[in-house]
């Protein structure tokens, strides 16, 4: 059970590391609000920025549909979006040999996995 408009996941080859994941990012939203929600309490949505993922738009959607072979159409992505978000840490090494097949490009260097950057290699216009 979950307040309502409230939902955590968290994620593991096993059930003991999905439990691990899911403390590590309630104790995250905890540091970064300050408390959890009570249950049965609504929460808003908030959403992160997406200026910097505009700029690559094009480019996101032709990742998306090649690397993580997932509906561009089907897909929020935001300024802090990552490879994360879509894989197992497992597989996060299958979609870095993936880019780099399909782009020409390494990123097995990135550790948070964030598409913008990712996104701004591949263009070729890393800051």
């Amino acid at each position: 059970m979950h307040p309502v408009g409230w939902f955590m996941v968290g994620m593991g080859e096993t059930k003991a590391e999905a439990l691990e994941d899911l403390r590590g990012r309630m104790a995250e939203k905890k540091e970064a609000s300050g408390k959890l929600p009570r249950p049965g309490m609504a929460m808003p949505l908030e959403y992160s920025p997406t200026n910097e993922m505009r700029k690559y738009h094009r480019t996101a959607r032709t990742y998306i549909a090649a690397v993580l072979e997932m509906n561009p159409d089907h897909v929020m992505l935001t300024d802090g979006s990552s490879l994360e978000d879509f894989s197992s840490v497992r597989d996060i090494r299958k979609l870095h040999e993936k880019t780099e097949e399909l782009f020409g490009v390494d990123i097995s260097d990135m550790e948070d996995g964030n598409l913008v950057e990712i996104l701004k290699r591949i263009e070729g216009r890393e800051t």
